[in-house]
C-alpha cells in the first residue's frame, strides 16, 4: 500500500490550522493578525473553524493512508486549499506582513501541486 504523500502534506497542513484555531485561538490570533479589531478573537468562530479543520485533516490523512487518492479526493483537497486564497487578499491589511507572505504561498503552493494532481491523474 502506498501512502499518497501529497495528499498527506495537505492533511498535516489542515491539520495544523486546525490545532491553532481549536486549541490555541488566542495565541494563534496574536500571530497572525497586526493589533486591532482581528485582534479580538471570537473563540467561539475559531472553535468551530477549528473543528472543522481537523476533521477535514484527518479525512485528507486517512485517505492518504489508504494508499492511492482518488482524482476527486484530490481536486477536494485543491478546492479545500484554493478557496483560502481570495480571503487572504480580502484581509491583507490586518494579517502581520510575514504571516500573509508564508500562508499564501503555501495555500497557493498546495493548490497549485493538488490541481496538477488532479489534472494529472487517470479515473480507474
Amino acid at each position: 500500500m502506498a501512502i499518497d504523500k501529497l495528499m498527506m502534506i495537505s492533511g498535516a497542513g489542515t491539520l495544523s490550522y486546525g490545532v491553532q484555531m481549536k486549541f490555541m485561538p488566542k495565541v494563534a490570533s496574536k500571530m497572525y493578525w497586526k493589533e486591532g479589531e482581528r485582534n479580538n478573537i471570537d473563540t467561539v468562530q475559531s472553535g468551530w473553524l477549528g473543528t472543522v479543520l481537523l476533521g477535514s485533516g484527518a479525512l485528507q490523512v486517512m485517505s492518504a493512508l489508504d494508499g492511492e487518492c482518488t482524482k476527486n479526493q484530490m481536486g477536494g483537497a485543491a478546492l479545500a486549499w484554493a478557496v483560502t486564497l481570495p480571503e487572504y487578499v480580502a484581509q491583507r491589511d490586518d494579517f502581520k506582513g510575514p504571516m500573509l507572505y508564508a500562508n499564501t504561498a503555501m495555500a497557493t503552493a498546495l493548490t497549485a501541486v493538488l490541481v496538477k494532481s488532479y489534472l494529472d491523474k487517470r479515473d480507474k
